[in-house]
Order: structure tokens, then C-alpha cells, then sequence
């Protein structure tokens, strides 16, 4: 026979158990928030920091083409970048600071609702002389930023998305000019996305440049078996991706 009551009993503990999981659950998200809290402000650091020495390095960049174009003998050499980016020419640096700039206000900024809703990034209106139109896919919104900058500043219409599923409706439904396309994206693969659109547009061959941190020889050669025009990785150069549209599109370099 059960014990009288047995059935609230239970529904009581139960109940228990809910709210003490509700609370560990928002210990773990205040410890969540913690971290990122800790992460951003180290990422702000880090981007000033690079910023700053950056900045240096014009100067003495400046410096150094004044004293040659003067005929002096240049005697000071600027610090060496990572990777062996000290020689890098003045319109470089200009690129590279423009990026960190970019960089530097998206951290300063609180992210818009659409990268929670997966929805295509808000974009100003199309300028009446833009060269074309590119979709960048990419669920890295710092990535998708700079090169919506980038591609904004040589007038061309961008059109963006931070889900390969979402970047694939988008590029069925509008039929873009070029697509800058990641490769690792946790709902559809880069490669995944190719297959699809391939066979789904078999009439229209849109070029496809991969932009992606894959940088092995297989990752590369199977991005261009799936069809992509070329292949970028990260981290990227603007001015090269840049370069690489204008060719593409047949703008010139």
C-alpha cells in the first residue's frame, strides 16, 4: 500500500530539485558573464596596446622615408611586426590600423540584436555607384565587420550573415556578385554551403572566395575541388582580399 501522500511528496522534491538546478544554473551563467567580462576588457588591452604600437611604427616609417627621400642616412629601423612585418610599406600600416580601429570600436559596442536572432547584419543604404555586390558569410561578427568595412570603402553593396544556413538562403534569394564565404560554421559547413548552392545554381557561376582558418594543403585543395574561386586565410589582409575581389570581378587590382 503507498503511504498517504506519497504522490505530493514526491512532487514536492521534485519541485526542489527544479529550483536547486535554476540556481546552479545561474551560478554558471554569473560565472559565464564573469569571464567574458574578463576576456573583453583583456581583448581591449590587447587591441590598444597593438594600436599604439602600430602608431609607432608609422611615425618612424615617416620618418625614415623622409630621411631617404632627403638623401640622409637612415640610421633608425622600426621594430619588426610578428611574423616578419617590418616591411611593411605605409599604405599597409594604414590598412592595419584601420583594421584595429574596427576592431577597436566593435569591442567598445554591444552586440546588436541580430547576432542573437542569426539574422544578416544591419547595413547602411547602397550607394548609388557601388561596383557590385558581395554576401560575406562568416559567424564570426569581428570578421564579418572588417570585411563589410572594407568592401564598403571600395563602394561595393555588402550583404552579410552569421549562419551558413542563413547566408544560404540569402545567396539563393539574391543572387550576389561574389561570395566571401567561411568554412567552419557550426550549422553548415563552408563546404556544405558550396555543394548546396552548386547545385541549386547550376545555371549561375557565382565566384566564391573561402576566408577561413583552415590553412592546410588538403583544406586549401578541397576548397578549390568544391568550386571556390580562390582561397584566403585568417588572419587576412584586407588589401589582399580586396585585391582578390577587384580581380575577380574584373575591376582591376
Amino acid at each position: 500500500m503507498k503511504p498517504p501522500g506519497g504522490g505530493v511528496h514526491r512532487a514536492a522534491e521534485d519541485m526542489e530539485d527544479t529550483e536547486r538546478g535554476i540556481g546552479e544554473m545561474r551560478k554558471d551563467l554569473e560565472s559565464l558573464r564573469g569571464r567574458w567580462l574578463e576576456v573583453q576588457t583583456r581583448l581591449r588591452e590587447l587591441t590598444d596596446l597593438a594600436l599604439s604600437e602600430a602608431t609607432k611604427m608609422r611615425a618612424i616609417k615617416c620618418r625614415l622615408d623622409c630621411l631617404g627621400e632627403n638623401g640622409a642616412a637612415a640610421t633608425e629601423q622600426p621594430p619588426a611586426l610578428p611574423g616578419g612585418g617590418g616591411g611593411l610599406s605605409m599604405k599597409q600600416l594604414d590598412w592595419e590600423l584601420e583594421k584595429l580601429h574596427v576592431i577597436q570600436r566593435l569591442l567598445g559596442a554591444s552586440p546588436p540584436q541580430s547576432f542573437a536572432e542569426d539574422q544578416p547584419l544591419p547595413v547602411p543604404p547602397v550607394p548609388a555607384s557601388a561596383r557590385g555586390r558581395v554576401l560575406v558569410v562568416d559567424d564570426d561578427p569581428v570578421t564579418v565587420n572588417i570585411v563589410t568595412h572594407f568592401l564598403r570603402k571600395e563602394d561595393y553593396q555588402v550583404l552579410s550573415s552569421l549562419s551558413g544556413i542563413e547566408g544560404l538562403r540569402t545567396a539563393l534569394r539574391e543572387n550576389p556578385d561574389l561570395i566571401v564565404l567561411d568554412i567552419l560554421m557550426p550549422d553548415l559547413t563552408g563546404f556544405q554551403f558550396l555543394s548546396a548552392f552548386r547545385r541549386a545554381k547550376r545555371d549561375i557561376a557565382t565566384p566564391v572566395i573561402i576566408l577561413s582558418t583552415l590553412s592546410g594543403e588538403e583544406d586549401v585543395l578541397r576548397g578549390l575541388e568544391f568550386g571556390a574561386a580562390d582561397y584566403l586565410t585568417k588572419p587576412f589582409s584586407p588589401q589582399v582580399l580586396i585585391a582578390k575581389v577587384n580581380k575577380i570581378l574584373g575591376l582591376g587590382v
